[in-house]
């Protein structure tokens, strides 16, 4: 009697607060603090099996933030089984963390300083998550959350 080789399967999810929202067909993550180390993003909000990570699109080679793109691929053949790009509320930089940089990119944008944000900077921008989108109200709130007067909970709808 033959035995059947054991079925190996590929396992990715987040876990804790990570919840992955789609807006236009893009699957963003939301709910992943500030200054998230890679290490400690794959460790303490993703639960994986037989699966490898690629980032792309990074400002830093050692966190995750606004605009990092994650690869999930199969550890067996390669496939990809997803595509995911990391949202943090009110880092338009995309460097995973919400500073005077931000703000005075926020404060440039709004008053047309500089082109308006797009993308996962466009949705980091717009903290208040009302419908218009990212406005002066936004950028008052940047201000607070880069003075550390006002934690952003990180969770909330597009």
């Amino acid at each position: 009697t033959e035995v059947a080789p054991p079925v190996v399967n590929e396992k990715f999810e987040f876990t804790s607060t990570a919840e992955v929202l789609e807006k236009d067909g893009v699957q963003y993550v939301v709910g992943l603090e500030q200054g998230l180390r890679r290490r400690n993003f794959e460790n303490d909000f993703t639960d994986q099996e037989n699966v490898y990570l690629e980032y792309s699109n990074a400002v830093s080679r050692t966190t995750v933030g606004t605009g990092t793109t994650i690869t999930v691929k199969s550890s067996i053949d390669d496939r990809v089984l997803g595509t995911y790009i990391i949202i943090i509320y009110g880092d338009v930089d995309g460097d995973g963390a919400c500073d005077i940089t931000d703000v005075n990119l926020a404060q440039a944008a709004s008053a047309g300083s500089i082109a308006k944000f797009e993308g996962a900077a466009a949705l980091a921008a717009d903290v208040t998550g009302r419908r218009a989108g990212f406005d002066d109200t936004d950028v008052d709130i940047l201000i607070e959350m880069a003075n550390s007067t006002l934690i952003h909970d990180q969770i909330h709808k597009l």
